[in-house]
């Protein structure tokens, strides 16, 4: 559930999501129900045609990837280009450069950790 849930973030209004994620995604060190990500992740739910999530669940999740995999200013850098759509379900096509970026980084952390529990998911897709 946890890699389909990362996915639904950062294609709508993440980046992961995504996660997105997911997923200033503020969700990094700031995981209370009032914290920007959770707040995204409602609006996407509320406004995009998404699957329900656990956004407070999923917020945490992408606090701890972007801890772990030093991806902190990507997740940053998706959630404040989502936070300032008047569309958050253009996410994936208007914040394109910054999703990119975060799995660009993704992707170099699981270079050196293909084990890692972040490298099971793969941006295809989205």
């Amino acid at each position: 559930m946890a890699r389909s849930v990362r996915r639904i973030l950062l294609r709508a209004p993440f980046a992961a999501s995504l996660a997105g994620l997911v997923l200033a995604m503020s969700c990094a060190g700031a995981t209370d129900e009032k914290s920007e990500c959770t707040k995204l992740c409602e609006k996407g739910q509320d406004e995009c045609p998404l699957p329900r999530v656990d956004c407070q669940g999923q917020c945490l999740y992408e606090d701890s990837r972007a801890e772990n995999t030093d991806c902190h200013d990507e997740v940053d850098a998706v959630t404040r280009c989502s936070g300032k759509l008047d569309d958050i379900c253009t996410t994936r096509t208007a914040c394109d450069p910054e999703i990119d970026a975060f799995w660009a980084c993704i992707g170099r952390y699981c270079a050196g950790h293909p084990s890692s529990q972040y490298c099971d998911d793969k941006p295809g897709g989205i």
